[in-house]
């Protein structure tokens, strides 16, 4: 209850809990605490992290102004509080730091606006993908694993109801799939579009992430007068099936292995 913001990642050895400006990391198979890590000052937390790699913990923290100071003119002048210009100083850094001794290997600042919001991050072929929102605007900015320079970046105007399902990019053969509102596009590790698959008849694509792609195939929802699932070819980037499905909540959906895992009140 002390922190407002925090996360929690397993992979096979630990547990790591990241709590606004702290890590922690305990084994798996004990809970004997490993190691702690601070960084920041309380202005700082942790928006979003991968920790699938190996070696490396990657997140994002975020430093925000103080706000007394921020706001001291205008209390002194007796001025309305600017909330835009307070979000547009905040600042967002990249950061790598090693599992094993929580040494920091990367820590560099990255060019999204400090008014947006980090929705995913993912780690593919030595390069590091970030998505954003402001507004309406979806952006995927791409950085270098190693030094942390934007190699590419590309955005799209989504609808408003973009973060409210569970809608995340994924990767298939080292290539990036990105769902829109009524599209999937295909993305080569040049940020070039390779293919796009949609429907016109399509309002919304309700469920698609990492767990949508299974072998060779991409499997998601979508509303067409009711929730139907969609199996596309992505060799072929053509439809193979697809039907309607019972669904209460989309929020509560789970893929595993071709199965889709509902879990509701009742």
């Amino acid at each position: 209850e002390e922190f407002s913001n925090t996360i929690m990642a397993v992979d096979n050895e630990k547990i790591f809990l990241f709590l606004d400006n702290n890590i922690e990391t305990y084994r798996i198979n004990s809970g004997a605490l490993n190691w702690k890590s601070t960084f920041g000052d309380k202005n700082t937390n942790i928006v979003t992290t991968y920790f699938s790699h190996n070696k490396h913990i990657y997140y994002i923290k975020k430093n925000v102004p103080d706000v007394t100071s921020f706001y001291y003119k205008e209390k002194l002048s007796g001025k309305t509080k600017d909330l835009n210009a307070f979000k547009k100083a905040s600042k967002y850094r990249l950061v790598a730091m090693d599992k094993r001794n929580a040494k920091i290997t990367l820590d560099v600042p990255i060019n999204i606006p400090g008014e947006s919001e980090v929705i995913w991050m993912g780690v593919k072929n030595n390069k590091i993908f970030i998505q954003s929102m402001v507004q309406n605007k979806m952006s995927v900015s791409v950085y270098d694993i190693i030094v942390g320079d934007l190699l590419w970046e590309i955005s799209h105007n989504v609808s408003s109801f973009y973060t409210s399902y569970d809608v995340k990019p994924a990767f298939y053969n080292g290539n990036l799939l990105l769902p829109l509102d009524s599209t999937i596009k295909y993305i080569d590790e040049s940020g070039n579009t390779i293919g796009v698959y949609n429907d016109e008849e399509w309002v919304n694509i309700y469920f698609f992430n990492e767990n949508s792609i299974q072998n060779n195939t991409m499997l998601f929802i979508i509303d067409d007068f009711g929730y139907e699932y969609v199996r596309v070819d992505l060799d072929k980037f053509t439809k193979m099936d697809g039907g309607s499905i019972d669904i209460e909540n989309l929020n509560q959906i789970y893929l595993i292995k071709n199965i889709f895992i509902e879990v509701s009140s009742s």
